[in-house]
């Protein structure tokens, strides 16, 4: 299981029958390595249990953002990425279109 799902297993506190049985067929397809999106599809969750999940998702994902930020602005904001960025405007580009898949801001930071 990966650490955004055993954060969510751990954190998520259902509230009501409707929430528990929802969170069961989540949490189950998570054990299971379903990532979230697979987890989530074709399941009719309450709004209240997606809610949840969407803030947990995202305390979960800031709080390593924070850390990585920090670590950044403690190294001189070095990073690998920033310096792959920065060698491909030495070339004959002059403008480039990044596509990340993940929650966090490390292109950003970069």
């Amino acid at each position: 299981m990966g650490a955004l799902s055993g954060y969510l297993c751990d954190k998520l506190e259902t509230v009501g029958q409707a929430e528990e049985d929802a969170w069961l067929l989540v949490r189950t397809a998570l054990a299971n390595g379903d990532h979230l999106e697979a987890a989530l599809e074709g399941k009719a969750l309450p709004d209240t249990l997606l809610a949840k999940i969407v803030s947990l998702t995202w305390q979960c994902v800031n709080e390593k953002d924070t850390a990585l930020l920090g670590l950044a602005a403690s190294n001189g904001g070095e990073f690998a990425l920033g310096r792959l960025l920065s060698r491909m405007f030495n070339s004959n580009l002059r403008e480039i279109h990044v596509v990340t898949t993940n929650y966090d801001r490390v292109a950003e930071f970069a």
